[in-house]
């Protein structure tokens, strides 16, 4: 039985100064970020901490190393401080996961994520795709709607997120994602349309899938010290190879976040830690587990890690 869960943001929860404070905290955590930046050849610490430029802040380039480097720095202020847990990431956020389990290590998420970030922003497809939020409707609903979608529009269109039990994610063609709309409102739902690149946890990111695996395959990949819940499956995991897996699958599959949570209780969680630079799970935690009793902790800051203790 495990009572704690460490659950790691990933794109969307991105704030500006995110991390600073607890960079400036500490000789090690700010040469992470420097790392980050060399590794990307980009200035995340100006454009996170010292511009509010919110458009290059969501730039997927920049996002995927800034999230990770944050991720990994509030891990290394509590990690001490924690004992009996299993992780999750949301997303991008597995890499941070597989981080804290020692999957893998900083140096390689860093430099894994970057790529992963450069190849999602140039993944080219043959047509317009995007993402959307659908809100206020079931998991069977959404799946009728993109069913229908794909039939009436002859485009792709996938349920990319399974965030809590009437809140989804479609990814797909944007002509696809135009017709989920007007079925989502015929049901009383809400469609938003997403602030994205591309069409994420779709097959349409098939040909960055393929080419990101090449570089995943000449990783050392070690067994996770703790269990390890996969998007794909929303499974613990405990090898290796299933946690390579896991992430290999990752960019063309689902997030099956709902099951990762409802798991994680069944498997005894009671007790969430919440790394991200603003809070997202809390409100996905209470959709998810209803009327159960649960704790949620959130690690964003350096005053949020003052009397932070899970022994």
């Amino acid at each position: 039985m495990t009572k704690n869960a460490i659950l790691f943001a990933g794109q969307g929860s991105q704030a500006p100064s995110m991390g600073k404070d607890l960079a400036d905290s500490s000789k090690e955590m700010m040469d992470l970020w420097k790392k980050a930046e060399k590794l990307s050849g980009l200035a995340l610490r100006e454009v996170y901490w010292d511009s509010q430029d919110i458009t290059l802040m969501a730039d997927t380039r920049y996002l995927q190393p800034a999230i990770t480097a944050f991720n990994i720095t509030a891990w290394m202020s509590i990690s001490h401080n924690i004992s009996s847990f299993c992780v999750a990431g949301h997303s991008l956020g597995e890499f941070s996961a597989l981080v804290a389990t020692k999957v893998i290590s900083s140096d390689t998420a860093l430099k894994l994520v970057t790529l992963r970030g450069q190849l999602m922003s140039e993944n080219t497809s043959n047509i317009e795709c995007g993402m959307a939020a659908v809100l206020k409707l079931q998991k069977s609903e959404v799946e009728e709607i993109v069913q229908e979608s794909i039939k009436t529009s002859q485009e792709p269109l996938v349920v990319a997120n399974f965030n809590t039990p009437t809140q989804c994610v479609i990814s797909g063609s944007k002509k696809a994602i135009e017709h989920a709309t007007l079925l989502v409102q015929n049901k009383k739902g809400r469609c938003l349309s997403l602030p994205v690149s591309g069409a994420f946890h779709s097959p349409l990111m098939d040909m960055a899938s393929k080419k990101f695996l090449n570089f995943l395959s000449k990783e050392t990949w070690e067994t996770p010290t703790c269990p390890i819940y996969t998007n794909c499956t929303g499974q613990p995991k405990t090898t290796s190879d299933e946690a390579f897996k896991g992430i290999s699958q990752q960019m063309t599959t689902s997030v099956y976040w709902v099951d990762t949570i409802t798991n994680q209780w069944r498997n005894g969680c009671s007790n969430w830690i919440e790394v991200s630079p603003k809070s997202i799970f809390s409100r996905m935690l209470q959709e998810t587990l209803k009327d159960k009793a649960f704790s949620v902790t959130h690690i964003s800051s350096l005053d949020s890690i003052k009397n932070f203790n899970c022994k």
